[in-house]
């Protein structure tokens, strides 16, 4: 499986792409992270999950807050609900997308997106898709 998902990462992910990883980079096992990181496409920043502590993955980031498209997007490992829009990792094939109130949670975890990584524009398009609007209109 490692193989495949390097696969299936550098088919998405080019040198010079920007990749926040929600946490959970690899579970414990006999490579280290260092060791799939040198076979992964991009600039790769980890966002810490429950599992990396035990993994040696050296992160800063517990979360952080990007904005794109003229919208803040808080990025976590845990789901968080405070947010408008929160993009996740942690819940692996539970779900996809998660609403209450002015709240929208999207897993971006690779067990619900064919086991690919994901990027922005592909989130937009499935929130299109789910009927969420997304757009400096929202906040009005």
């Amino acid at each position: 499986m490692d193989r495949e998902l390097i696969r299936r990462w550098n088919a998405r992910v080019k040198e010079d792409d920007v990749v926040i990883h929600l946490g959970d980079f690899a579970f414990r096992g006999v490579l280290k992270p260092k060791d799939y990181l040198d076979q992964l496409n991009g600039q790769i920043y980890i966002v810490k999950g429950n599992h990396d502590s035990h993994n040696d993955v050296k992160s800063i980031f517990t979360s952080a807050v990007i904005n794109y498209g003229g919208i803040d997007w808080w990025l976590s490992h845990r789901p968080v609900a405070k947010y408008k829009f929160n993009l996740c990792g942690h819940v692996h094939d539970h779900w996809k997308i998660k609403r209450g109130g002015s709240h929208v949670i999207v897993n971006v975890g690779v067990d619900v997106w064919d086991f690919y990584p994901v990027d922005i524009n592909e989130i937009l398009a499935f929130l299109a898709r789910e009927g969420v609007r997304v757009g400096k209109e929202v906040d009005e």
